[in-house]
């Protein structure tokens, strides 16, 4: 039994130090598209119940290889609200004021600015829907709606890069 009991202590201290080896593996790599707000929060104007704003942020491609920008849905962008710890897609019709031609390339290292302008209607009797803003406050964040691996890759039904590449870091709306 007492050799029993020594094979028992070594084997706990083999696999003791097996697992202190795993502090040593790396986090994952970032993303390879870094997609930044340029202020953690953006003005937005109420006329008449409608609501107008500009979000500006930056796209920068951080890996080797070259993406792509596609708007093969006619919208490049949408917006999604955290509520209770996961984004929601939250509907917010929208248009670019970038006017890039599809497919357009960002290749490793580059940088580009963009600016969305958002849109839509507080909510009340006679509002369509559809040109509803969300409702506020919240904290936002701004999804690229077609960025793709290949330019081949680039038609509607073409496979996208990871949300993670393609999703901004978070921001706020206020009012004046």
């Amino acid at each position: 039994m007492a050799g029993g009991l020594r094979m028992s202590w070594r084997t706990w201290v083999v696999v003791a130090v097996a697992f202190g080896g795993c502090d040593s593996v790396s986090a994952p790599p970032p993303p390879a598209l870094g997609v930044r707000v340029a202020s953690p929060s953006f003005e937005l104007a109420i006329e008449e119940g409608f609501i107008t704003g500009e979000v500006r942020l930056t796209v920068t491609n951080h890996g080797n290889r070259t993406r792509w920008l596609a708007t093969p849905s006619g919208n490049p962008f949408f917006l999604q609200r955290l509520e209770q710890g996961r984004w929601r897609r939250v509907w917010s019709p929208a248009y670019a004021t970038i006017g890039w031609p599809a497919p357009t390339p960002i290749a490793p290292g580059e940088v580009r600015s963009l600016t969305f302008s958002i849109y839509g209607y507080r909510s009340g009797p006679g509002v369509d829907p559809y040109q509803e803003f969300p409702s506020w406050p919240g904290e936002y964040r701004v999804v690229l709606e077609g960025v793709f691996p290949t330019r081949e890759s680039t038609d509607p039904n073409g496979e996208l890069v990871p949300i993670a590449e393609r999703a901004s870091d978070s921001f706020q709306f206020v009012f004046p």
